[in-house]
């Protein structure tokens, strides 16, 4: 065969990914087989597992558009959405329609049921596709595909660069996924840590990068001859034949002998990469050999559509064909590779019509955005934008590491604190210790105690921003405007009231709410914090004030304005920055502070930090407190985000005045 034309070099790839997807299908129904005790089928297994996913990404690799690595950020998350994310969400949402009618293998999922679903759901959003376990592929290609734009524009100028990239990624990720176990169901650790598979995707990467390396070098591009093909599909075939028969280990998930790419179970160091190589090699060489047929092409170019249909078959065909094969035909191994030809044959044929009625109605969801279709006749359509500033500037790199390196040292404790409140640290009958759950969520809205201290403290801050604005608001004015004897002084005075540490004001503050009869009442606290808010809040809002000409308020008073109507028609809308930045300064002390809340509360009243020191105790649940300490910084995240940019403009007008 012809590989030289452009033609022919589409061809051949197709042809390839047509094997690679038919071994999909036929591993995964020899892997039923194989669960029911078929030591022939358990062969056959080892032996596809230890290189057919690796050939996807070796593929991916080999007709990636180097071009695209100088896309900008948003064209690039664009595309990714469109053309992996978006088919991923399609067929997931397709896949949860069959249980309410169909029983199938769900690994634990109760479905149909409302749980079921939830959880379902869940393990979906954290990186396990449960009701498509094999689109799975999907985001473990966006993850590859991640990487690749964020480090390829530093290697491509150098092939040097690209062999060391191989094998420095390949020995990084190989050590992360044995020795920290990331992923792993035998462990309880399914979810969590597995967002697009990227711990994977930092071993696979170089697979990615040999597929770059073999297209620059036109390897199985240019014309090679039938004899030499054949004698390399020879090779690599016995070489395979006896290199996955060695690979004995050690397997993270050692429930199966063999490697198991979803649960980054590689096996050896060594035998693993080169039995991948070489089995990549010879469905290469073989599909070199092949003559074009136009079902062949046709469904190699499908491949995806094709990866998430056969979770049809994977949740509900093959574990009702597999039984049956195995009560009514012989084990041997000839017998599984007969009926694994047709079961995998057969189902490739029920996907044609399917691959191609979704290419007709409804294309821009299936992975071909730019595409019209019957249903869907308006194209998805984005721009292949340059980026302005490329990323492969080393020095605009250079400049850039210490605040990525700050702002990632900044959120790395959020890492740990979400993680653990989604996992059973106590443990029960029900959720044993590890497991993901999210009863830590449940049990915190059941306990009045907790729900409580969140309304405390909602309430206590909103108090305290109602009661100090007004009162700063006006003071600011009247130190900005106006000038009389003492004024700095006073302001000064202000500012070192706001110094004082607030144990200090703690038993005075006691003696005269106790006469009042305000302990334990929400009145108390806001009051209390109003002694330290109100001075910040002056010192904020008077260079604010200052900012505005004074001849604004002649203006308004000599249009008929009263001192309340300019105040709140005029001074405090063109106020709104400030007012955000001295909210925000109440809120971020109100909402933690600790001191006055222990004193001047008895039982009633208590805020959310004393509701969280109060979970600590001799037998700790620890998950339960994460949930509690993650409840407790929604709210101020909220409440930035809706006042961000008023916030932003304030610091902004503050820093210039």
């Amino acid at each position: 065969m012809n590989a030289g034309s452009k033609t022919n070099r589409i061809i051949v790839i197709d042809i390839a990914r047509c094997y690679a997807i038919a071994l999909v299908f036929y591993g995964h129904f020899i892997e039923e087989l194989m669960l029911l005790k078929n030591p022939a089928a358990a062969s056959q297994y080892k032996f596809i597992y230890s290189f057919h996913m690796v050939l996807f990404i070796l593929i991916a690799g080999y007709v990636a558009k180097e071009s695209r690595v100088q896309w900008s950020r948003g064209t690039f998350l664009k595309h990714q959405f469109l053309t992996r994310l978006l088919p991923f969400l399609f067929f997931t949402l397709l896949m949860m329609i069959p249980p309410i009618f169909l029983k199938g293998k769900f690994y634990g999922l109760e479905l149909p049921s409302f749980e079921g679903y939830s959880s379902g759901l869940i393990n979906t959003v954290f990186g396990l596709p449960s009701f498509c376990i094999p689109s799975w592929f999907l985001l473990l290609i966006v993850g590859v595909e991640w990487v690749h734009f964020g480090l390829f524009r530093f290697l491509k100028n150098s092939n040097v660069k690209i062999f060391i990239a191989v094998i420095l990624f390949y020995l990084v990720g190989y050590w992360l996924n044995l020795k920290l176990d990331l992923f792993n169901p035998l462990n309880g650790r399914i979810l969590g840590w597995n967002y697009f598979f990227i711990h994977e995707a930092i071993t696979l990467y170089p697979f990615y990068l040999i597929g770059i390396y073999l297209h620059r070098r036109r390897i199985f591009l240019n014309p090679v001859s039938a004899r030499i093909l054949l004698s390399g599909a020879a090779v690599t075939f016995i070489f395979v034949l006896i290199s996955y028969k060695l690979n004995t280990g050690p397997f993270n998930f050692h429930v199966y002998d063999a490697v198991v790419i979803l649960f980054s179970s590689h096996g050896h160091i060594l035998l693993f990469p080169l039995t991948a190589i070489a089995g990549c090699a010879l469905v290469l060489l073989i599909a070199g050999m092949t003559r074009p047929q136009k079902t062949i092409v046709w469904l190699g170019q499908n491949t995806f559509i094709l990866m998430c249909l056969n979770g049809f078959f994977y949740h509900y065909i093959n574990p009702a064909v597999a039984r049956w094969v195995s009560v009514n035909l012989p084990n041997s191994a000839p017998n599984v590779f007969g009926v694994g030809l047709l079961v995998t044959a057969a189902s490739l044929m029920l996907c044609m019509p399917f691959v191609y009625f979704l290419h007709k109605l409804i294309p821009q969801l299936v992975g071909k955005p730019k595409s019209t279709g019957l249903l869907l006749k308006k194209e998805f359509r984005f721009k292949d934008s340059i980026a302005k500033k490329p990323f492969s500037d080393k020095e605009t790199f250079h400049r850039r590491i210490p605040v990525i390196l700050y702002i990632s040292f900044l959120f790395l404790p959020f890492v740990p604190l979400v993680n653990l409140s989604f996992i059973s640290t106590l443990g029960g009958p029900s959720t044993p210790v590890g497991l993901f759950t999210l009863s830590n969520y449940i049990h915190v809205f059941q306990n009045p105690a907790l729900t409580a201290s969140i309304t405390n403290s909602i309430t206590y801050v909103m108090l305290n921003i109602l009661m100090t604005i007004p009162v700063a608001l006006i003071a600011a004015y009247g130190f900005s405007r106006y000038s009389f004897l003492g004024d700095q002084h006073l302001f000064f005075g202000f500012l070192a009231l706001r110094m004082t540490p607030p144990v200090v004001m703690v038993l005075p503050v006691f003696f005269i709410f106790s006469n009042l009869n305000l302990i334990n009442k929400p009145l108390a606290i806001a009051l209390a914090h109003c002694l330290f808010n109100v001075p910040i809040s002056i010192w904020v809002l008077e260079s604010f004030v200052s900012a505005i000409p004074k001849e604004l308020d002649e203006i308004a008073f000599l249009d008929g304005y009263t001192f309340f109507g300019f105040f709140t028609r005029i001074l405090m809308p063109l106020m709104a920055p400030g007012i955000a930045v001295a909210s925000f300064f109440c809120y971020m002390f109100s909402w933690v502070e600790v001191v006055f809340a222990r004193i001047l509360t008895v039982t009633a009243g208590k805020p959310i930090s004393m509701a969280i020191s109060a979970l600590y105790s001799f037998r700790t649940d620890i998950g339960l407190v994460m949930a509690t300490t993650v409840l407790s910084i929604l709210p101020g995240a909220f409440m930035i985000y809706f006042v961000r940019n008023h916030i932003a403009k304030g610091f902004i007008i503050k820093q210039v005045n």
